[in-house]
């Protein structure tokens, strides 16, 4: 086993723009039920590009949103300062079944919602 130790640093991002908003609402609801931390008002929450993604296409087809609208909130997604963003994922599930290779979930986002 390993100490892995890291710095925790808070860059502060405009709230998105148009659907793009109530996205990110979805990405709360989401991410609260794996945040590592959270209380009234604010939760700090990981997310894989991969869970993003998916996250997406269930917004798209919930909200029935144009493509217009959906690629709208891809581009706010893709800006956001990802750790590892990839442009092509593998197709999922990934090859590895038991998830092991984190690799294959694109890159990492740890936000911290505050509302």
């Amino acid at each position: 086993m390993s100490l892995g130790i890291s710095i925790i640093r808070q860059e502060y991002l405009d709230p998105p723009p148009g659907r793009a908003y109530e996205f990110a609402w979805r990405m709360l609801e989401k991410g609260a039920e794996n945040a590592y931390s959270a209380d009234m008002g604010r939760c700090w929450a990981p997310f894989t590009q991969r869970q993003v993604l998916h996250l997406l296409d269930e917004f798209t087809r919930e909200e029935g949103l144009s493509p217009e609208e959906r690629q709208e909130i891809r581009s706010w997604v893709e800006s956001l300062p990802w750790h590892g963003w990839r442009d092509t994922l593998a197709p999922y599930p990934p090859s590895d079944p038991a998830g092991n290779d984190a690799r294959q979930h694109g890159g990492l986002i740890e936000l911290h919602f505050d509302w």
